[in-house]
C-alpha cells in the first residue's frame, strides 16, 4: 500500500510540472558557449536563452543568434536580458531594439528592455526599430547580420 501511494505521489508531482517552462539557468562565461555559433559567452548582459520543449535551455552569446536558432527548432520559451537592469525577461514580455549601430558580440545589433519607455527613450537617443515581444520574429536577420 504505501508503494501505491508514493508511486501516485510521484505521478501527481511530475503531472504539476508539465506544462511549466523553466526559467532561465544562469550563465557561466567561464564555460557556457552559443549553442549556435559556438562562441564562448563573454557578456553576461547580451546573453539569451531558450528552454526546448523537453527542459533543456539552450543558451546563446547574441539575441540574433538566440532568434536564428528559434527559426528553425520549436521552443518552450525564451528568455533575454533587460539592458538596463541585466534581469532575465521572457522574450514575450520584453521590447527588443535592433539598429545595426549597437554593438552586440555577433552583429545583430539586438537590446532588450522590460519597459516600452525605456526602448523608446533608447531609440530617440539612438534610432532603432521597436519590437514587441515574438514580433521580431519577423526580423530578416541575415540581413541584419550582413550590414557588418
Amino acid at each position: 500500500m504505501k508503494k501505491w501511494l508514493l508511486f501516485v505521489l510521484l505521478l501527481i508531482t511530475a503531472g504539476c510540472a508539465v506544462g511549466e517552462a523553466a526559467g532561465p539557468e544562469e550563465i557561466d562565461t567561464s564555460v557556457d558557449s552559443c549553442a549556435l555559433c559556438h562562441m564562448g559567452i563573454n557578456d553576461e548582459k547580451a546573453a539569451s536563452q531558450v528552454i526546448m520543449k523537453d527542459g533543456t535551455p539552450e543558451k546563446f552569446d547574441d539575441i540574433g543568434c538566440m532568434l536564428t536558432f528559434m527559426k528553425g527548432n520549436e521552443v518552450e520559451q525564451a528568455f533575454v536580458r533587460d539592458y538596463h537592469s541585466h534581469q532575465w525577461l521572457k522574450l514575450d514580455d520584453a521590447y527588443i531594439v535592433q539598429e545595426n549601430g549597437i554593438e552586440t558580440p555577433m552583429s545583430y545589433g539586438f537590446i532588450a528592455f522590460k519597459e516600452k519607455a525605456d526602448a523608446a527613450t533608447f531609440t530617440q537617443e539612438h534610432n532603432g526599430e521597436i519590437f514587441q515581444g515574438m514580433k521580431v520574429m519577423d526580423v530578416e536577420l541575415k540581413r541584419m547580420k550582413m550590414h557588418h
